[in-house]
């Protein structure tokens, strides 16, 4: 339930074991390994050389190569299913995969098909705009050399967007009438012409057709006809598909052995990553030096396993240096542990502060719950969640972020029993038989009904309903805003007592606790006169004026007295910031409150839908689950996003202190396959 206590470690390794010895700590992934500062190791030995090795520069080339190829290969392989579980490998199976497997030959192989197929695809398209561009000539059944221009006649094709015939023609007889002007065809919007005239008149007749933005046509160097011409592209095109079909088949078949390039690209990546920690290492001709963080609680242990292992091996503790700054690896209960994902997206406490987690832990939980506050909704949450950790055991299903919302659903189920949400639907207070025969011996003609033994149960767990009583659902939300700062108070107070800072602890972090209780009372006095007794407000006024004194004189403790008292007053004038900070938390109010709105609309439209004859029944089903699933999502997001503000806004910033860095320990790290010790074994 706080910071993991970490030590730091000097392994010297014989530079003959240095490779098995960097694959054992990979495996274990319990080291941290920095920078060398011990001054011992670098007076002893003398100016140290880090490795430089090619290996690393192929590793990082082949991974990459693997990742283009499998890029690739997704066009033509089977589709994995969303979520599916990833295989299971041991390390000692990747090597294996690795020395049998032809990866390098199956890189070149997907890096020819991958050209071929794009230069075939690249063709295609080519000649299909090629053949494009002349179909509207196919009604010309004149030879394409017989329209080429000689020394005396100019000829020439050309097309027009939205230009009637009779105003081309008539653009053209304002030149002369030393032309002939053929209309070959008509195509959606434009219209196909062919123009010959006199070489002499040439200019005249190009700046007619200009002035009616004509568009040349230039033509193909070949012989035969339009048709001839487009029927040699479309044969082209045919042939260039058969071959594109081919290609593709061979990449279909390569991505048959997709599962084991995927395995094999985790294997160079895990071999990558070592090969970068081996050319940091330190070493001189024999020896080189590993230092890191390691978990106190596995030192022991991995002594052990380095005395046994190695022969040429040597692990030695020894304290860190004031200029060290330790890694941060949170160490809570297993209930607690999935909580740890909202201080982690923060940021690491300092190595000297406090670990928030299991302090808003609490909160947290009954703050996700009122934001809900749907018990029916928490049910399907809940289901949704095992089914994830049971489906996806070994991947998904191990997150935090499941294990937060599975504790978040059961605590929405208690909300909701407690508020009478579920689903929507309205819980009455219960009409038992007597009461139905009652009224209607009081009155024969009213109109009444039993209610129902799940109605009568789910009444029995309701407290209140926060649509009917909104003022008590305010007051809950505050008091526990009020709660969980005066919490956050007593923290930093517990802190600076601890680091000896008395004046802060007792003048400042309890005066402020003094301060806004008193603050409370006299509030609520005011708003209720006669709530509070007399004596509790005098001694409310008491000790509100004492703490004020106290922040004023001893807030600020740098400069002199009058500085010190201004600088006190400006922090009186922030407490406004207080009262911002508690009136925060009704945004459980307002997200508590619509999600039991939207879940009754949901139910209303549903049953007017219901009544349109045939499609009514269906309809109201679909708009049923849609709306609740829409109504869970947006408000399970909210309950996380608005829960998570609270905590960093409103709670963090009473006590605290950032800066700290995660612990990062040198392991294995995979993207397809899942690395399994008992595959190991």
């Amino acid at each position: 339930m706080s910071i993991s206590d970490l030590s730091k470690v000097l392994f010297v390794i014989h530079n003959h074991e240095r490779e098995p010895f960097l694959k054992f700590i990979q495996k274990r992934g319990v080291v941290e390994i920095s920078e060398l500062t011990q001054i011992e190791v670098k007076e002893a030995f003398g100016d140290l050389f880090r490795t430089d090795s090619d290996r690393l520069n192929d590793l990082v080339a082949v991974t990459s190569q693997i990742d283009f190829t499998l890029q690739f290969l997704t066009s033509y392989g089977r589709k994995k299913p969303l979520m599916a579980p990833r295989e299971r490998k041991g390390v000692e199976d990747l090597s294996l995969l690795a020395e049998r497997f032809p990866i390098r030959d199956v890189i070149e192989q997907a890096g020819r098909l991958n050209r071929e197929i794009t230069e075939n695809k690249n063709q295609i398209t080519k000649l299909e705009s090629t053949a494009d561009v002349y179909r509207p000539w196919l009604c010309i059944d004149t030879p394409i050399s017989d329209l080429r221009e000689s020394k005396r006649v100019y000829q020439t094709l050309f097309m027009i967007y939205k230009t009637p015939a009779d105003e081309v023609a008539r653009a053209l007889e304002e030149v002369g009438d030393t032309h002939v002007l053929t209309r070959t065809c008509v195509d959606g919007d434009y219209t196909y012409y062919h123009f010959a005239c006199h070489q002499e008149n040439r200019s005249a007749y190009d700046e007619a057709l200009a002035k009616i933005e004509a568009e040349k046509e230039s033509l193909p160097d070949v012989d035969g006809t339009f048709e001839d011409l487009v029927g040699d592209l479309e044969r082209e095109i045919a042939e260039l598909t058969i071959r594109g079909e081919e290609l593709e088949t061979d990449a279909r078949m390569l991505a048959e052995k997709r599962d084991d390039i995927e395995a094999l690209y985790d294997h160079y990546t895990i071999e990558k990553e070592r090969e970068e920690v081996a050319e940091e290492i330190r070493s001189s001709r024999d020896v080189s030096f590993i230092e890191g963080w390691i978990p106190t609680g596995v030192m022991d242990s991995m002594k052990e396993d380095v005395t046994g292992r190695f022969d040429l091996a040597e692990m030695m503790p020894f304290p860190p240096t004031e200029d060290d700054h330790p890694p941060i690896l949170l160490k809570n209960r297993r209930i607690v542990r999935p909580y740890e994902l909202i201080t982690e997206l923060y940021g690491m406490p300092d190595p000297d502060g406090v670990d928030p987690t299991p302090l808003f832990f609490p909160f947290f939980v009954i703050f996700f719950g009122l934001c809900l506050t749907d018990a029916g909704y928490g049910l399907i949450l809940l289901a949704l969640m095992i089914f994830t950790m049971f489906k996806f055991r070994h991947t998904l299903g191990k997150t935090k972020l499941v294990g937060l919302l599975t504790i978040g659903a059961i605590s929405t189920i208690v909300a909701g029993a407690a508020t009478g949400g579920w689903f929507g639907i309205s819980i009455v207070e219960p009409i038992h038989t007597e009461d139905v025969t009652a009224a209607l011996a009081a009155n024969p003609s009213t109109v009444i009904s039993v209610t129902s033994p799940l109605n009568n149960f789910l009444y029995q767990l309701k407290l209140f309903d926060p649509v009917q009583d909104t003022i008590t659902f305010m007051l809950i939300c505050i008091v526990l805003g009020i709660v969980q700062i005066n919490f956050g108070l007593l923290i930093k107070m517990v802190m600076n007592l601890k680091r000896k800072n008395i004046t802060q602890a007792l003048f400042v972090q309890l005066g402020w606790i003094v301060f806004l209780n008193s603050a409370v009372v006299l509030l609520a006095q005011f708003m209720s006169p006669g709530l509070i007794p007399e004596w509790g407000v005098k001694t409310a006024t008491i000790t509100i004026l004492t703490a004020v004194a106290a922040i004023i004189l001893f807030s600020h403790q740098e400069g002199n007295i009058l500085v010190r008292i201004l600088w006190g007053v400006y922090a009186i004038y922030g407490s406004t910031s207080y009262m911002g900070d508690v009136l925060s938390y009704l945004r459980l109010l307002a997200l508590g409150l619509a999600t039991g709105i939207i879940a009754a609309v949901v139910n209303i439209v549903a049953g007017m839908v219901a009544s349109i004859p045939v499609v009514g029944a269906i309809a109201a089903v679909l708009i049923l689950l849609a709306g609740h699933a829409f109504n869970i999502a947006i408000n399970a997001l909210g309950a996380f996003v608005h829960t998570t503000r609270l905590q960093y806004v409103e709670f963090y910033t009473k006590f605290f202190e950032g800066g700290g860095r995660p612990f990062r320990p040198f392991g294995i790290e995979t993207k397809y396959v899942l690395i399994d010790d008992e595959v190991e074994k």
